[in-house]
């Protein structure tokens, strides 16, 4: 009974390792600011699989819309989820130009 016990506890630690040291996927999601001074209005420009994805998108925007260099904005977040408790907002583990 004692090695059962010890090989259900060896199986389970190597579980929460594995699990834990699982790497995790990096989205990055675009947010242009066509106005620079009014951050409240925002475009979402899509789901990258890389920052330089991210950024090459994103700035793209601003030709598209032709916007001059200096008056829009934008930002790329790293595995943003849309939280309902905060109304909404999207929260992500790190924002980068």
């Amino acid at each position: 009974m004692k090695e059962l016990l010890g090989a259900v506890f060896g199986i389970g630690l190597l579980l929460v390792a594995v699990f834990w040291l699982w790497p995790t996927p990096e989205v990055w999601t675009g947010y242009f600011y066509p106005d620079a001074a009014n951050l409240s209005n925002h475009v979402e420009t899509g789901s990258f699989d890389s920052l330089e994805q991210c950024r090459d998108e994103t700035v793209s925007y601003a030709g598209i819309m032709n916007i001059p260099n200096g008056q829009y904005d934008y930002e790329c977040g790293l595995n943003c989820e849309s939280k309902t408790s905060m109304g909404g907002l999207n929260v992500c583990e790190e924002t980068l130009q």
